[in-house]
């Protein structure tokens, strides 16, 4: 028993890495959809005036006039500066060693907006912003109970779900697997690099060897962090150095920040179920 309690004390710990990493991760975004607000002005792609038509509700009625209130893009930028204030508070607050739940809270609820009033353009580190900040709300109540553990492994769980699914996908692909994807992806001007690009086309097989190394982290992640100690030291080693590295060529900050801050809650967990397991082997001994 004192062996899974020993693995159940630095929860707090992890709870508060968790948060510093993602409230930062959330400044940084929040910033970017201020200083690059042009495609959710009246004028621009993710305006509402166009969203909000996918749905009845959105446009007639009293829901319809309560929510062009809240979505207007006035209004939607000050959620955004609310965004911003409660992501700096959140940061100082957890590495000061405090979880504050209302700061907490209002970035879920503010992502939660974003998602409603912009569902296109968003990718998979919104959701993992928006599963982080959900989790975190609940620990924050008592971050040292049972809540605070099944808060992270609730993270773990979803991180884990969110590579098998992402490299299931890339490993059924033609695309991915001839490398083509790559040389696609680096040919864009939004996410790709023209140096790079150039130098994909020269030597393919760097991009299929790319590929299929990405499409091994993926794919293995979840059996390598549930093994346990190298294993999880080693994948969760490989996938944060994806990640810098896709930050940095992509200009995906989101990401970085949203699955680096759910590699702590995956440590913590496969830690937990090793120490679990470990425990029910001796006691059935």
């Amino acid at each position: 028993m004192w062996q899974l309690q020993s693995a159940i004390s630095p929860c707090f710990q992890v709870l508060l890495i968790v948060t510093i990493v993602a409230s930062l991760g959330a400044i940084i975004i929040a910033g970017e959809d201020l200083k690059y607000s042009q495609p959710f002005r009246n004028s621009g792609l993710l305006s509402w005036e166009t969203s909000r038509n996918r749905k009845y509700w959105m446009v007639r009625g009293a829901s319809g006039f309560l929510i062009n209130i809240i979505m207007a893009f006035g209004h939607f930028r000050k959620l955004v500066y609310l965004r911003l204030v409660a992501g700096a508070v959140t940061l100082v607050g957890a590495a000061s060693g405090h979880l504050f739940t209302l700061p907490i809270f209002v970035l879920f609820v503010t992502l939660l907006v974003l998602s409603v009033r912009s569902p296109y353009g968003l990718d998979g580190s919104h959701q993992m912003y928006l599963v982080i900040f959900g989790a975190l709300t609940f620990a924050s109540f008592d971050p040292q109970s049972i809540v605070a553990v099944i808060a992270l492994g609730f993270i773990a769980a979803q991180s884990l779900l969110a590579y098998a699914v992402s490299g299931f996908y890339k490993l059924v692909s033609k695309t991915w697997r001839s490398g083509d994807a790559l040389i696609g992806i680096m040919s864009t001007q939004s996410y790709g690099s023209d140096r790079i690009y150039r130098l994909l086309q020269r030597h393919p097989m760097i991009a299929r060897l790319s590929c299929w190394g990405v499409i091994a982290l993926e794919c293995s992640f979840p059996l390598l962090a549930l093994a346990g100690p190298p294993y999880v030291y080693l994948v969760l080693s490989g996938a944060l150095i994806f990640h810098i590295g896709t930050a940095a060529v992509m200009r995906l900050n989101g990401f970085l920040f949203a699955f680096a801050a759910a590699l702590p809650a995956v440590l913590f967990s496969s830690s937990l179920l090793n120490h679990i397991a470990a425990a029910l082997f001796v006691a059935t001994a």
